[in-house]
């Protein structure tokens, strides 16, 4: 469980980063 949240903390920045860098629109497999 750990292990899961640790990845989170590392995968939701870089999601940020993504949708700040391109439109959410070309993202649409995150959400």
């Amino acid at each position: 469980m750990q292990a899961l949240q640790l990845s989170m903390v590392f995968v939701m920045p870089s999601v940020f980063f993504s949708g700040f860098i391109f439109p959410r629109d070309t993202m649409p497999w995150i959400f």
